[in-house]
């Protein structure tokens, strides 16, 4: 509760850099969900992302949003091709 209360103080302060790493002692100690979630959203916020880090980011995100309950996760295009679409097996 302590580091929760922190991180907020140092956001209010504007300190990014320090509350930025109250929340990934947060994510190292209490892994939850709301944790794991801002810490990726900081990721992004981030203008200082290497270009060559994001896809790391976005399967951290993908990572978190399985974390979630399915109601909750983004919905992601389904990729299966429809029965219908398929070519009939010849015989």
């Amino acid at each position: 509760m302590q580091l929760k209360l922190l991180a907020d103080a140092q956001r209010r302060a504007k300190d990014e850099a320090g509350s930025t790493h109250t929340v990934e002692t947060l994510v190292r100690h209490y892994p939850s969900k709301a944790n794991w979630g801002t810490l990726v959203q900081r990721l992004w916020a981030k203008p200082s992302l290497a270009v060559r880090l994001q896809l790391d980011v976005f399967r951290l995100q993908q990572a978190v949003a399985g974390l979630m309950k399915p109601a909750t996760s983004p919905r992601w295009p389904s990729w299966r091709c429809k029965p219908a679409l398929l070519p009939k097996p010849s015989r």
